[in-house]
């Protein structure tokens, strides 16, 4: 039997990785709080570096293992770190070589394109690329109506089209390797939360890279983007790495000028209230941010509390959904939770209902195929969503429903 101390390893070497990356914390409470989660034993550190790896912080954490300068931390463990330090560095620049080219191609046809996420993210966020540890692709915005058009260029370009989604198309070019998700919205379109493209291009800041100045998000945009980024991630139950939670405390940090009203303000104008709160509230734990209370309505504040507690985030059964919810047995809940997750982010009854019965309602490219119709028949689709659903689901929930109940 393994001794107590080594039952929760994984967990254990995992808090140990997330610390390193809380740069809103004073360093010498990190370094008291460092040495407290090491054990007199030896740490296993191949299994740390294989816990920091896939949460996309190992450039982080190698910097701030050298601030902190722990004793404990051995010297051919930073070694190794320093070298996947520099190959990620080779690995950033030229990605943002490749990420210049196509600005400057769409630039030249006309398409107003802002980069995020990717070299934008990490060059507005931690003032240097290289701190990031670098992805596979790079997130590119265009309007809606030149998202069709950026996407036959792009693959006139030798781009291939390996995935697409109602609000992206995943696009690779096998010569150079290089992988672009094309948004036309930053998530799916039926949750109910946008930013508007004109907005976002009207508030646009630049950022200069390898010489080159490059449309970015403006602060408040950013960080609402990477939390509706977030929430999507929450509703679809994918593992959040703590990159994406690295990102948004450090666009927060009090030194990059953050303007907490005009980020309220413009979580108000746009909608996302919700999101924004789901976020902050997900980041509070580790980097200790936290909206200042002053800046907070009443009806904004109750909202966090109710709708977007931590407890409460595995249920998503906010108030005003309790009638309808009540009544759906668990199986149905079950595939409906990004739904309702989604939903109980908005703040109005209207808006909640809208977002459960939008996937119910709208045709998918799986209606498409199920019954082929002209083009000007295409609204009858919204009718045969439901019977197609209700065809393929209800013998299934009418078994789990009976077993419910037996």
């Amino acid at each position: 039997m393994n001794p107590p101390s080594q039952l929760d390893e994984p967990g254990r070497l995992r808090e140990i990785v997330a610390l390193c990356c809380a740069t809103g914390v004073p360093p010498e409470k990190i370094s008291g709080q460092f040495k407290s989660l090491l054990p007199e034993e030896e740490v296993d550190w191949y299994g740390f570096t294989r816990a920091a790896l896939p949460e996309g912080v190992l450039p982080l954490v190698y910097h701030h293992l050298l601030e902190l300068r722990e004793t404990a931390v051995p010297t051919e463990l930073l070694a190794a770190f320093e070298g996947f330090y520099n190959s990620n560095r080779q690995r950033n620049s030229a990605l943002i070589q490749q990420l210049i080219k196509i600005m400057d191609f769409l630039k030249t046809h006309g398409i107003r394109a802002i980069p995020y996420k990717g070299p934008m993210l990490a060059a507005a966020a931690y003032g240097n690329a290289d701190l990031r540890q670098v992805s596979d692709d790079v997130d590119i915005l265009v309007h809606c109506r030149d998202f069709e058009r950026a996407k036959d260029l792009l693959l006139l370009q030798g781009f291939q089209q390996w995935m697409e989604l109602e609000y992206k198309s995943h696009l690779r070019q096998p010569v150079d390797n290089l992988e672009i998700d094309l948004h036309r919205s930053i998530i799916p379109r039926w949750y109910g939360f946008s930013l508007d493209f004109d907005e976002i291009w009207a508030r646009r800041s630049h950022l200069v890279l390898s010489g080159t100045s490059l449309p970015c998000f403006s602060l408040e945009d950013f960080v609402i983007a990477l939390c509706l980024d977030l929430a999507k991630d929450a509703a679809q139950r994918n593992v959040v790495r703590l990159i994406k939670l690295c990102d948004i405390a450090q666009l927060l940090k009090a030194e990059r000028g953050m303007d907490w009203n005009r980020l309220l303000n413009r979580a108000r104008s746009t909608g996302t209230i919700g999101p924004l709160f789901f976020g902050i509230r997900t980041l509070t734990p580790l980097f200790g941010v936290s909206l200042p209370e002053t800046s907070l309505g009443n009806k904004e504040a109750d909202l966090a509390l109710a709708a977007l507690d931590g407890k409460k985030s595995r249920n998503i059964l906010d108030a005003s959904l309790h009638k309808i919810t009540d009544s759906i047995p668990a199986a149905i809940r079950h595939s409906m939770y990004e739904a309702l997750l989604i939903a109980s982010l908005h703040d109005r009854a209207g808006a909640k209902i809208r977002t459960v019965l939008r996937p119910c309602l709208v045709p998918t490219i799986v209606d498409l195929q199920w019954v082929s119709l002209p083009r000007y028949l295409y609204y009858i689709y919204y009718i045969l969503r439901p019977i197609r659903l209700a065809i393929k689901y209800f013998p299934y929930y009418y078994q789990t429903l009976n077993r419910e109940r037996g």
